[in-house]
């Protein structure tokens, strides 16, 4: 699964720049919820390998937070400006002072930030986060991190949720659609309602764990197709191309995300022993957190131009923030995984 994450982070990366149409991918929406798919079906597989509830929730949690606060940390020093930040922070009532300290220093609670608003001397819920004074959501530290707050929604449940069965998960799904559809029905269709509200979400994580369930299922009985190494090549025509594919985007949306869901299996089980594909998968979480810096500062600082949606310069860009994401992963991410596998129960 390494390539296709190592993608879908790039797609990231050309979403919030003015990438070349080419190297788009996905984009942005799309490889989120992807994102949330292959979640689902890591932690349905690793769920059980603690033997408690805390030591899965301490392993995840330090999964996320090391590089995200080194990012954070350079984001508020070298983009926004440490005095800036704090001037505009002290234009806002005490309880956004409070919630952006809160969130910025621990990550919980990001995605909340897109429903709120601060409107006159409150903080309330708002339908879109547009419709702030300033907008709330520019004062966290790393803007893109609104999708780890839903991330951490879904572990705090995965332990009471994915240990149950196949028919279980499904009821859930199910209600998760079943919200999705009645909140789309009172015009809550849009941004940030589209794939940034946890309970709708929920039912594309658990898509991921029912496709884990069933892959477990046909692996035990030795039931793993002769095609599945037709699912990665497929996967990622569809990957790379979709831009280009003459259907409605929602439709194609939906679609990617169910070709995903039944193939995520296949592709697993083909490049699960492949140290390269590992490691290129290793590199997304980096890519993801650290690629907003890199585009705000590195690459100016450095005299790069922007992608300015030209080729060589977007590819230009993905490389700089790759070789970032590198040195982020050993000099952050593999000394803090050495000490949260301690959490892990030894199995065998």
């Amino acid at each position: 699964m390494g390539i296709i994450r190592f993608l879908l982070a790039l797609a990231v990366v050309g979403a919030h720049s003015n990438s070349h149409q080419l190297l788009k991918f996905v984009g942005g929406e799309v490889a989120v919820q992807a994102f949330y798919v292959i979640s689902g079906f890591y932690m349905a597989m690793i769920v059980r390998t603690y033997s408690t509830k805390k030591k899965f929730w301490i392993s995840r949690y330090l999964r996320l937070y090391p590089a995200y606060i080194v990012c954070a940390l350079l984001s508020l020093y070298l983009v926004q400006g440490v005095r800036p930040y704090i001037d505009n922070i002290e234009k806002l009532p005490i309880s956004a002072i409070v919630f952006l300290g809160l969130t910025n220093l621990t990550i919980f609670f990001q995605d909340i930030t897109m429903f709120l608003g601060v409107n006159g001397d409150s903080l309330s819920f708002v339908k879109f986060f547009g419709e702030s004074s300033p907008h709330l959501y520019q004062l966290l530290l790393i803007p893109q991190g609104w999708s780890l707050g839903v991330e951490i929604s879904f572990y705090i449940l995965a332990p009471f949720i994915l240990t149950r069965s196949i028919r279980t998960i499904s009821a859930f799904v199910f209600l998760s659609a079943i919200l999705r559809i009645g909140l789309i029905g009172y015009c809550f269709s849009g941004d940030p309602w589209s794939y940034r509200f946890f309970p709708n979400e929920i039912s594309t994580f658990l898509l991921g764990s029912l496709a884990y369930k069933f892959y477990e299922i046909k692996k035990t009985g030795g039931a793993i197709d002769d095609f599945s190494i037709l699912a990665l090549p497929t996967l990622l025509i569809f990957l790379i191309g979709f831009n280009f594919l003459p259907t409605e985007y929602q439709t194609k949306k939906i679609i990617f995300i169910l070709v995903l869901v039944f193939t995520i299996g296949n592709i697993f089980n083909v490049t699960k022993n492949s140290k390269m594909d590992n490691f290129m998968g290793m590199l997304s979480y980096p890519i993801y957190v650290s690629h907003l810096f890199v585009l705000g500062y590195l690459l100016p600082k450095l005299h790069l131009p922007s992608p300015d949606g030209r080729f060589i310069n977007t590819l230009l860009a993905y490389v700089l923030v790759t070789v970032f994401s590198i040195a982020l992963y050993f000099l952050i991410d593999k000394p803090a995984d050495l000490f949260r596998h301690r959490f892990k129960s030894k199995v065998g």
